[in-house]
């Protein structure tokens, strides 16, 4: 998945919660050929899954 946004946003530190505006999400299915493009103007989600964690390690707050 990839994700450009014109104008991005750290919510809530505590819980890495980033609010994007104005971009596009792609997606890539293995089984597809060609990549899935959504537009749009407000989208939030959380980054806390990418942070820690025994599967994760440590996230500077440059890469998120």
């Amino acid at each position: 998945m990839t994700v450009l946004a014109e104008y991005g946003e750290l919510i809530d530190n505590d819980t890495g919660r980033f609010c994007l505006q104005q971009g596009v999400v792609q997606r890539q299915q293995v089984t597809e050929r060609d990549p899935a493009m959504v537009k749009f103007d407000r989208y939030a989600f959380d980054l806390s899954q990418f942070s820690g964690g025994p599967a994760g390690g440590e996230v500077f707050i440059r890469e998120r």
